[in-house]
């Protein structure tokens, strides 16, 4: 990560998007990756905002507070970029990386195009309930018009140690964490959630069976990668544009502490502690003797 500020973009898309999104994940959640790093990467450009090449971070979320439905991305930005020369970076504003209006805009049309795509070509499964909303381009365009799509462009982070230890609570989390759990009785479940139309903690309670299927909801397909890496994070330049940006910012790319040790030494640096001292004589080092049970021959 870049030693520089950071901002975190939420981007969302309208409620009635749902049921097409859940029957069609993989698919929609590529065009939500792409219309969001696109509209990122649009705006950033434009010299009258910034007029350098960024990049970001984009992790995938597909719940609410209430376990609902809610596919979303969170993309993590740096407050700036490489110019078109390679040869400055070029600091965003303190107070904003670019008119949240502009991104939101750009990012409703990036993805009604590549949705429009998707629908011409028969990609999608179109929900039944919703065949005629589908079916009829010019009130479905007028519909996804109607008004901007929520884009959220929250505080922005000091540096890039900031950044990681956000990333490390945040990208690997399930749809509830064990501590919002409060109980289970009588076939009801209750947990903490915060109703953010007034921000306040409340209490929920769901049938057993209501809650299991809201928290299935947010299993993702298999093998689907919910982190993506875009611009100048991207891969592809990770020899190039990463290491002028490092130059230009005076800095050079960080070696994780971990890096080269063993697995059991990784861990007792993480845990604190000694993964193969006998729990029991607290002295004494355990030796594995058989790493699998064996198969008989005959099995």
């Amino acid at each position: 990560m870049l030693p520089t500020r950071y901002f975190h973009i939420v981007f969302t898309v309208p409620e009635f998007l749902n049921r097409l999104f859940y029957i069609n994940q993989r698919a929609c959640y590529d065009m939500l990756f792409k219309a969001s790093s696109y509209a990122i990467q649009k705006t950033a450009c434009n010299p009258v905002f910034l007029g350098a090449q960024s990049g970001n971070v984009s992790v995938l979320h597909t719940w609410g507070q209430s376990l609902n439905y809610h596919p979303h991305i969170h993309a993590l930005v740096p407050a700036g970029g490489i110019d078109a020369d390679g040869q400055e970076w070029i600091n965003a504003s303190k107070k904003f990386f670019v008119p949240v209006k502009a991104l939101s805009k750009i990012f409703r049309a990036k993805f009604f195009e590549l949705l429009q795509q998707a629908i011409t070509k028969e990609m999608l499964v179109i929900p039944q309930q919703d065949s005629l909303l589908y079916g009829a381009p010019k009130s479905f365009k007028k519909m996804v018009y109607r008004k901007l799509w929520n884009v959220h462009i929250k505080k922005t982070f000091k540096g890039a140690g900031q950044v990681i230890n956000y990333l490390g609570r945040y990208t690997h989390r399930v749809a509830i964490s064990n501590n919002r759990l409060l109980s289970m009785s009588n076939d009801i479940i209750q947990f903490r959630w915060k109703d953010y139309r007034d921000n306040r903690q409340k209490i929920m309670n769901l049938n057993v069976h209501c809650f299991i299927n809201r928290f299935l909801q947010h299993i993702l397909p298999c093998g689907y990668y919910k982190i993506r890496y875009y611009g100048i994070f991207a891969a592809v330049h990770s020899k190039t544009s990463m290491v002028q940006c490092f130059a230009l910012l005076g800095a050079a790319p960080g070696i994780s502490q971990y890096e080269g040790l063993p697995m059991l030494e990784m861990l007792q640096l993480i845990t604190g502690r000694n993964l193969i001292k006998c729990s029991q004589c607290k002295n004494g080092i355990m030796i594995p003797i058989q790493m699998a049970a064996e198969v008989p021959e005959d099995s």
